[in-house]
């Protein structure tokens, strides 16, 4: 299955850079031929730079509790104490809400796991991916993710839902379609732009495990109806071309006009 997801998705989608693959594992697992952020590169980083890593280099990245270095993404990951409303409030105000309590309510809407449920995380290229993913994300521009959006929607006909909190992008690329069977679009935020350097041009769409088959055949199907294709067929090169009057004369010397 893993072969013909990524074949529709480098057919039918043509991203500018690798699908990411995801594993969630629930106890600290030593992965092979991995790199882990404090043994590959001697600091921690957040899971946005490794996704990151994994989609421009397609090197496979892993991370255990040490290797986290972004404490919001960490923390919703599952890791440490449960937090108080004091710190949930310091979280997310003035950054994101113009009042502690609609920092607190931002917080506890955010997708995020259990403690012990995320002890390792894996990514990898989805074209060379050694494991069955949990989670596979590809990064588009936003006709791009509109394919992948028609592409999941060809089964059941039913719009895509999503959550926008313009931030902890990751919670939204793993949690979210990880606990509720859905794909899922994302829009990057803040932290992801300057950490990980993704562009003003690009989005992110997360597709869970159990959509992998019915995702496939929607690209494909959605391509072969013809009318929304990568590269996008455009009608107007048949059209008449319309001139500017200043070439009037001229075109009716040339008989392209009549006189």
């Amino acid at each position: 299955m893993l072969k013909e997801i990524f074949t529709a998705i480098d057919t039918y989608i043509r991203p500018l850079s690798q699908p990411v693959a995801v594993k969630v594992l629930e106890s600290e697992e030593n992965i092979s031929k991995a790199r882990f952020p404090t043994e590959a590169f001697g600091h921690r980083m957040a899971i946005c730079q490794g996704i990151a890593l994994v989609r421009r280099f397609g090197w496979k990245i892993a991370f255990h509790e040490r290797d986290w270095g972004c404490p919001v993404g960490m923390s919703l990951f599952g890791f440490g104490e449960e937090r108080t409303p004091e710190m949930e409030a310091e979280i997310a105000c003035p950054l994101y809400t113009g009042t502690h309590e609609a920092g607190i309510a931002l917080q506890r809407a955010m997708p995020q796991f259990s403690s012990d449920a995320a002890r390792t995380v894996v990514l990898a290229g989805l074209s060379r991916v050694d494991f069955e993913p949990d989670v596979i994300i590809i990064y588009g521009m936003p006709f791009q993710i509109a394919r992948c959006i028609q592409g999941a929607q060809w089964e059941d006909g039913k719009p895509l839902i999503s959550e926008f909190s313009g931030r902890a992008n990751c919670a939204y690329e793993i949690i979210t379609p990880m606990q509720t069977g859905m794909c899922r679009i994302i829009i990057p935020g803040g932290g992801e732009k300057a950490f990980a350097g993704t562009q003003d041009c690009e989005m992110s769409f997360a597709i869970p495990h159990n959509k992998f088959e019915s995702f496939t055949q929607g690209l494909e199907a959605t391509h072969k109806a013809g009318a929304n294709r990568i590269p996008t067929p455009l009608l107007s090169i048949t059209a008449e071309p319309m001139m500017p009057p200043q070439y009037d004369n001229l075109a009716k010397s040339l008989g392209i006009k009549e006189k």
